[in-house]
């Protein structure tokens, strides 16, 4: 069920083997109801690729938060990333804090992935994502510009309706590598 919900792709696919089969019956007999059968396969493939975006499922809303704290990092948002941090999340307000103030990011996307884990696949309240990020950025006062390539492991909490960063774990050291750009 999962599949149909987060892709149209299974409803396109299943659409397109209907509206074949009718038209095969269709060019045979030259019925009318062969006809109708066409319409109400392409009907019902509308149908369910409509109902596919409209139902988002939980991993679909953790990769939005995902994809717009990438984008206000991107943008050079302080503010607005750290409306995406759980406020409890002390260590990682600070390092956002402290980093990006440095920084003027150039680019930052998702990258590959993100591999989603749901705590419970029918009401989940905590998603572990794990990526490999593309960041982008430039020291302010050196200029020494760098990038992030290696991989990042987040826990999304549901916290008032919202998915919001509480923990994460990089495969590099991110104040190393910050402090490494910042030497001139």
């Amino acid at each position: 069920m999962r599949l149909l919900l987060e892709s149209p792709v299974p409803s396109i696919a299943v659409g397109a083997m209907l509206v074949t089969m009718a038209a095969i019956v269709y060019s045979q007999t030259r019925r009318q109801i062969a006809l109708l059968a066409i319409a109400g396969a392409v009907l019902l493939t509308l149908l369910a690729c409509v109902g596919e975006r409209l139902w988002v499922t939980p991993r679909e809303e953790v990769t939005a938060a995902l994809s717009g704290l990438m984008a206000d990092i991107e943008a050079n948002d302080l503010t607005a990333v750290l409306a995406h941090i759980d406020p409890a999340a002390v260590d990682i307000v600070s390092d956002a804090s402290t980093l990006m103030p440095q920084f003027a990011v150039e680019a930052a996307g998702v990258g590959s992935g993100p591999e989603i884990t749901l705590d419970d696949e029918s009401a989940p309240t905590v998603a572990t994502l794990g990526f490999k990020p593309v960041i982008r950025a430039r020291h302010k006062s050196s200029g020494a510009t760098g990038a992030y390539f290696d991989g990042i492991t987040m826990r999304f909490e549901l916290r008032g309706g919202r998915w919001l960063l509480t923990q994460y774990e990089a495969e590099r050291e991110l104040h190393g590598a910050a402090s490494q750009l910042g030497r001139p």
